[in-house]
């Protein structure tokens, strides 16, 4: 990927014409299709953020994802870094905040490239704002042990020519579920950070 395909994905993200419903809608699991608008009201909702960054390693584009640690609601599943927001701060504060907390992400110069769709987690009751940041620092990950098992370092144009969409079994607090997944390499990658990610994949089309 060059810059003048990076500009037109900024340009199309910021121009008020996102994907966001179609996206989520596609990898969606069962019992959120029903549920794809979010509430009226989501004052009793937490806020957080979660952050894909796109940084150069080797002359390509790369972005993390991780595998969270096996304890919680989510645990165990292949997410993008980000997490809960603290004392009012802005979103955007709280995904890079989370990301140098969780894989000790470099701050550096941080371009902001776009705000994707939000989305909410009826299971934790959570909103989440996806934020697309672009840093040319290079990145030396380190895990937080406690909430991450796993780095994964997806190099971006081999990620858009090996993904597939199918569908899968997954564990649930609530027992097994059949889910749609992106499967990339035999990384299974389901709900809300498939969400996500669709709607990326579909700015890079």
């Amino acid at each position: 990927m060059d810059s003048s395909q990076l500009l037109s994905i900024i340009s199309y993200a910021n121009n008020d014409s996102l994907p966001g419903l179609q996206a989520h809608l596609e990898m969606a699991p069962p019992d959120r299709k029903r549920l794809i608008s979010p509430p009226a009201d989501l004052s009793s909702f937490k806020k957080s953020a979660v952050l894909l960054l796109l940084y150069q390693k080797n002359n390509k584009l790369y972005f993390p994802l991780i595998e969270r640690d096996e304890k919680g609601i989510h645990g165990g599943q292949i997410s993008l870094p980000g997490g809960k927001s603290e004392n009012n701060e802005e979103l955007l504060t709280t995904a890079l905040r989370e990301a140098r907390e969780e894989i000790n992400a470099e701050a550096g110069e941080i371009f902001h490239l776009a705000k994707l769709t939000s989305l909410f987690i009826p299971v934790s009751r959570f909103t989440v704002q996806p934020f697309l940041v672009f840093t040319a620092e290079e990145q030396h990950f380190i895990r937080q042990e406690n909430e991450v098992k796993t780095i994964f370092e997806i190099e971006l144009d081999d990620f858009l020519l090996h993904f597939t969409k199918q569908n899968d079994n997954f564990k649930t607090m609530r027992g097994m579920i059949n889910a749609p997944c992106l499967n990339y390499r035999n990384l299974k990658i389901w709900g809300a950070t498939s969400m996500i990610l669709n709607e990326f994949i579909m700015l890079m089309k």
